[in-house]
């Protein structure tokens, strides 16, 4: 380690044979920026001065902190909206920096814990709880090598914290495969049913499920309790609309979605980021979940898709009056209506199968029902889900 003194005060950093990055410029782990200066600063300036040396000792990189000489890279991450499967979010190196430190107010992480990684890294959960979190605390990350090997995984690295999805988690707890070291297990990308939750109770685990979409880098709330309710992080501001809706402000909020500046407007009103969740603030000043947007189906692997474009896709395959698909037992489930109502039922299953093979295994249809009804709907002319549901559970 070195050290050296500026303005009175002791600064220090760990030695790192990184120079060819440092060079670039970039962030410290405590979230300041630097840049490389090729001449030793003036410690008379009111700047923060900090080097690094290589692992021999031999040259010094002097960086200075200047905000105006900093520019900022951007993380883009595709996400579903209700009009479009595939929107990419921009993302900003403080977005996801907040999101570190918020995490880091609930849930520790530390140099000895090793981090196994399975989810995917194109999503914010997998990106942020999976890689940058661990490593900005300096814990191990374990790279797993996909679902297929996840059972091995867990036991031939032995890690201490494991994020994952609520299928992924359900899966290890079913086939006995979380291993012995393992103290934490943080859920997300969906919310955790509460049968999962209290399987998980019955060894001594430090279970969390995290709240929040990728236009607020990953970032609403945390919970830790039976009650399913979250504690708000404290950098989020989260405030409730008239009509329930859920509404984010703060660092937490995305810069933007790509090249759609109309759509951003949307979504983003006066630094504002509506949801489209619905929830109340308790008498604990906790946040209670009341209902997901509808226009959007979050899948237990952490997948969105739109349920808008997805209905318009199987309504238009040859032969369906109408269509309507909806989440359940966590299976995606299409409700077909055909044209005529006496066409056998194994020609819309084809016609499914064709539609599965252009689709991720994620997001195939896993279940259809043939409806000679038209679809139930409510007095204002939107789909009855209560009805829906008795319907496929009557389907049994």
């Amino acid at each position: 380690m070195v050290e050296k003194k500026t303005n009175g005060q002791k600064i220090h950093d760990y030695v790192y044979n990184v120079k060819p990055i440092l060079n670039k410029g970039g962030l410290f782990a405590d979230g300041s920026k630097y840049y490389v200066s090729p001449q030793e600063p003036d410690v008379d300036q009111d700047v923060n001065v900090r080097f690094r040396t290589t692992a021999d000792n031999v040259d010094e990189v002097f960086l200075i902190y200047n905000e105006e000489n900093v520019k900022e890279g951007n993380i883009l991450m595709l996400t579903a909206v209700p009009q479009e499967c595939d929107k990419a979010v921009v993302l900003t190196v403080s977005n996801i920096l907040n999101t570190v430190s918020a995490v880091n107010e609930c849930c520790m992480c530390a140099p000895e814990d090793k981090v196994l990684a399975q989810i995917a890294l194109h999503h914010i959960f997998g990106y942020i709880y999976s890689l940058i979190w661990p490593i900005h605390n300096g814990a191990c990350v374990c790279i797993g090598r996909g679902l297929r090997h996840i059972d091995a995984d867990t036991y031939y690295y032995n890690p201490t914290i494991l994020p994952g999805t609520p299928s992924m988690i359900e899966y290890l707890k079913r086939i006995k495969a979380l291993n012995e070291n393992l103290k934490t297990i943080i859920i997300g990308g969906a919310s955790c049913p509460f049968r999962l939750f209290e399987a998980l109770k019955d060894r001594d685990l430090k279970v969390y499920n995290v709240f929040g979409m990728t236009e607020v880098s990953g970032c609403i709330g945390i919970n830790d309790t039976m009650d399913g309710t979250y504690k708000i992080f404290a950098s989020s501001k989260v405030a409730i609309e008239a009509d329930g809706e859920i509404v984010v402000s703060g660092d937490c909020v995305m810069k933007g979605y790509d090249k759609d500046e109309a759509y951003t407007k949307r979504v983003i009103r006066d630094g504002v980021y509506h949801t489209g969740d619905i929830g109340r603030i308790n008498d604990k000043g906790r946040l209670v979940l009341l209902k997901r947007n509808p226009e959007i189906i979050l899948l237990p692997t952490g997948e969105k898709i739109s349920r808008t474009v997805t209905i318009r896709q199987i309504s238009a395959l040859d032969g369906v009056a109408e269509s309507y698909v909806t989440l359940y037992d966590d299976k995606l489930t299409a409700i077909i209506v055909p044209i005529d109502k006496d066409v056998r039922e194994e020609r819309f299953v084809r016609l499914i199968n064709k539609y599965n093979e252009k689709k991720g295994y994620r997001w195939e249809i896993q279940k259809t029902i043939i409806s000679k009804a038209p679809l139930p709907r409510m007095d204002n002319g939107d789909i009855d889900q209560n009805a829906i549901e008795t319907l496929i559970a009557n389907e049994k």
